[in-house]
Parts: C-alpha cells; sequence; structure tokens
C-alpha cells in the first residue's frame, strides 16, 4: 500500500509539473498524419514558429504565431529519396527554406515552404562538395552557413547561402604555416588535426549534453557568428580554434591535459567548454584527474584527482551504470577501482551545464560508437544540423547508455556538498515514460520547453510544456 502510494504522489508530482500546450490534429481527410519525424523551426524576429512533421517522403508543415494560434498549413509531396537529411535552413517572413543533403554530404537540394501563398518547391542545386568534410552548419535569420574542411589542404572553408543556393559566397580561412604542437613534440596540421576520421559533435551550452555526446573528441559551439572547436584527437592537448563567420579571423590556442606518471594503460583524456572555462578530464585504470581552467587567462582554477584505492571526494552520489530505451537500468558500481576498470573500454567525457551559479558536471563513458542521436527518417535519414538542436540533446541525454559520476562546483570552481538535482531534461523524460511516444520532438520558446509525441489512436501530436 505506502508503494502504491509513493507512485501515486510522484506521478501527481509530475502532472503538476507540465500543462498541456496545444495539439495539431490531422487537417487531411484522406490520409492519416503518422509521422515518423517531428522537429520545429522558429523565426526569432516575429516569434512565429513551424512544426514540421515528415511520413512516407512527404513534409508536412505547420504554422503558429507567438501566441500558438495557427496561421496555415501546407504539405509537399513526395520528396527526392536521394536527400537523406535536413541539414540547415533560413527564415524570410513566412517562408521557411530547408538545405538537405545526401548520404555523402557532397550534393545538395532545397525545400521551400511559402505559407502566405500556400506554395512549396523542392529542387536539386547546382552546388557540391568536392574533397570537402561538412564539419557543421549555422543558421542566421535569413542567410545560413555551411563549414567545411578541405581533403588536400589546410584550409577550413564557409560558404554562405542567402537566396544563392546554387552559388553561395565562399570564404576561405588558411591555417597554412600552423601547426598543432603536443607534449612529445608530436606536430600536426589542420587537415591532419580535424580532417582526417573522428567523432564530432555540436555542442549548446543552453541545455544539459550527455555522456554520448562529451565524449566525441572534436566539438563545435557556436554563438551567433563566432564559433570554437575543440579537439582532443591527441591525448596530452585540448586544441581550441576560434574564428568568426563574418570577418573570418581566427584564433589558436593549446591546453594541457593533466599529467600522469608513466603507469598503468594508456591515458584517454577530453574535455569540455562552457562560459570560457575548459573542464579537461584524463583518466586510466590507475588515475582519475579533472582540471579546470581559463581559457582567457591560462590559469587553472582547480583541479581534482583520485586513485583507484581512494573514494573519489569531488563527485556528488554514486557511480551509476545507466541505460535508458527499451529497457532501462541504472546500477551503482561501488569502487574507483571498478569504475576506473570500465572506463578504460569506454569513450571517455565530461559534460558541463549550469543550475543557477553552480556548474554541475557528468564524468564518465558512453558505451556505445560515438556520435549525435539525431531526429531519424525512415530509409536512413535525419534531422540534423542546427534543425535538431534541442531535440538531438534530449534524445542523446535520454537514450545513450553510460557509466558517469556527477559533481556540483560553485562559482568559483569549488566542490559543493549535496545531491544534484533533476534537470529539465530529467523532468521531462519523467514525464515521457508515462506516455506512448512517437516522433518525440523538443523545443524551447522563451524560457519553456515544449516537449510533444504523436498519438496514433486519435491522429494528432500534442505538445506538452516545461519550466525550470
Amino acid at each position: 500500500m505506502k508503494k502504491l502510494l509513493i507512485l501515486i504522489v510522484l506521478i501527481s508530482g509530475l502532472a503538476n509539473a507540465q500543462q498541456e500546450a496545444f495539439t495539431i490534429k490531422n487537417p487531411y481527410r484522406n490520409t492519416d498524419l503518422n509521422p515518423k519525424a517531428t522537429f520545429v523551426v522558429e523565426d526569432e524576429t516575429s516569434g512565429n514558429f513551424a512544426v514540421f512533421m515528415i511520413s512516407r517522403g512527404i513534409t508536412y508543415g505547420f504554422l503558429y504565431d507567438k501566441y500558438f494560434e495557427k496561421i496555415k498549413h501546407i504539405r509537399s509531396t513526395k520528396l527526392p529519396s536521394k536527400f537523406i537529411s535536413f541539414q540547415v535552413y533560413t527564415i524570410k517572413e513566412n517562408t521557411y527554406t530547408f538545405l538537405m543533403n545526401t548520404a555523402n554530404n557532397r550534393s545538395y537540394g532545397t525545400l521551400v515552404f511559402d505559407f502566405d501563398t500556400g506554395a512549396f518547391d523542392v529542387k536539386e542545386t547546382d552546388f557540391k562538395l568536392k574533397k570537402e568534410r561538412l564539419l557543421s552548419v549555422v543558421s542566421n535569420f535569413d542567410t545560413c552557413h555551411l563549414i567545411t574542411i578541405s581533403k588536400k589542404e589546410n584550409h577550413l572553408i564557409i560558404y554562405s547561402f542567402k537566396d544563392n543556393w546554387d552559388k553561395p559566397l565562399k570564404k576561405i580561412i588558411n591555417f597554412d604555416g600552423d601547426y598543432f604542437k603536443e607534449e612529445t613534440n608530436n606536430n600536426y596540421t589542420f587537415k591532419e588535426l580535424f580532417y582526417d576520421k573522428f567523432s564530432l559533435t555540436n555542442i549548446s551550452n543552453e541545455h544539459p549534453n550527455s555522456i554520448k555526446q562529451a565524449s566525441d573528441k572534436v566539438k563545435i559551439y557556436t554563438k551567433d557568428l563566432d564559433v570554437q572547436i575543440t579537439s582532443n584527437k591527441y591525448s596530452e592537448k585540448t586544441f581550441i580554434i576560434d574564428f568568426n563567420i563574418a570577418t573570418g579571423n581566427k584564433n589558436i590556442a593549446s591546453f594541457s591535459m593533466p599529467q600522469f606518471e608513466k603507469e598503468g594503460f594508456f591515458p584517454k583524456s577530453n574535455s569540455y567548454l562552457i562560459d570560457d572555462k575548459l573542464f579537461q578530464v584524463r583518466g586510466n585504470n590507475l588515475k582519475l584527474a579533472l582540471n579546470i581552467t581559463d581559457t582567457k587567462t591560462d590559469v587553472i582554477l582547480n583541479n581534482f584527482y583520485s586513485e583507484k584505492e581512494l573514494p573519489i571526494k569531488f563527485k556528488n552520489g554514486p557511480i551509476i551504470q545507466k541505460k535508458r530505451g527499451l529497457f532501462e537500468e541504472q546500477r551503482d558500481i561501488k569502487t574507483t577501482s571498478a569504475f576506473l576498470r570500465k572506463l578504460q573500454v569506454l569513450d571517455i567525457g565530461v559534460a558541463v551545464y549550469k543550475d543557477g551559479k553552480d556548474y554541475i558536471f557528468n564524468m564518465g563513458g558512453h558505451e556505445e560508437e560515438s556520435g549525435n542521436l539525431f531526429i531519424y527518417i525512415p530509409g536512413g535519414g535525419f534531422v540534423g544540423g542546427v534543425i535538431s538542436g534541442v531535440a538531438s540533446g534530449f534524445l542523446n541525454y535520454t537514450y545513450s547508455k553510460s557509466l558517469l559520476i556527477e559533481g556540483i562546483l560553485d562559482e568559483n570552481f569549488e566542490h559543493q556538498n549535496g545531491t544534484v538535482a533533476k534537470n529539465i531534461f530529467n523532468l521531462i523524460s519523467d514525464f515521457s515514460d508515462q506516455k506512448k511516444t512517437k516522433a518525440e520532438t523538443l523545443f524551447k520558446k522563451d524560457e519553456t520547453y515544449y516537449w510533444g509525441t504523436y498519438s496514433s489512436k486519435y491522429d494528432h501530436y500534442t505538445f506538452y510544456s516545461f519550466r525550470e
């Protein structure tokens, strides 16, 4: 009876923490919506936003004003199967244009929704990538940018689209003569550091991020037109490249990892950047260290260290092995030795987010292949780039499998006692556990998060609101 009472109280508390925000009912009588993927794009100028659902190769668009009143809906015809992903977008009044690409990122096409006229258009562009690797994408109102790396030269290339989808403006940032030096005096060129195979992820510090994303060796942080790329491809240093998309100005910095004596297995390392503070983790089967450095002054603000025979004094709560998906498992691992031993076979990472003035870190390893969990489309495609945004962050945080510890640091980066409070993703995940989810998505508007899922029974899509 007590367990039943506790369960009722918990469910009641979750219900009070969220509200049903709005529902999209199917306006088409001849077919059900049945989306396989859903994403949301907001016009930050007008406050309008559009919900897009992909079903059987057809894209449905629903435009809403800032008061959540529906303005119009449109659906496309079936899209060419060669275009498997939506990468980036532009917004001009009530016209939304998406840049799509093929599986090899070489060929591109556009999908245009004009909500004023009710028209849509899809076509392949003349623009192609040749011997380049797509690194990141940036949307900025009526302009979007593709950032690539040349295969043959030490060049970072920026393509800027503003209605010129066939021939975008091209800007080259030259890294000839720039060398990235490790502690062992190994020198690497820009191309060697960034073009060769590595895992990468785009990071937003506006929401929590998963160990899955944090374990990637290259991370890209974007704010307006300023971009920072961090690389931990090699284990001894974190390299940071800052550049501005508009000016092409660049800056290169490097920060040494915590140093270990040469014993035990070869250490693994990674980093995370927030508020110009660099969190660097390094560990092997014997030791674990965390450094926090101010990247503007190159001053180490604090460091933490533990060994396999010692408790990890800078963590809050137990060591956790967590899995979420078809099955969920959360199992405590009792000793530091067991944690470090398991960490050796994983991709190590540290992720950090703010809770008021405090910094909350998750540190550990991801148990599967690194890379982003996108909003997937049948046939192998996905909604990626900047479009997936907070939704991709939530899916990675909720459904990936990881081994981790959590910790609380104050604004001076001193460890604080206490229990790590549930963050917004935890709260939404707890609520979504009670629902039968399909084509779920998440977006943030003003200071409110909106999580949505499709109901096959009623053929409608409902969003629920959550506030931190």
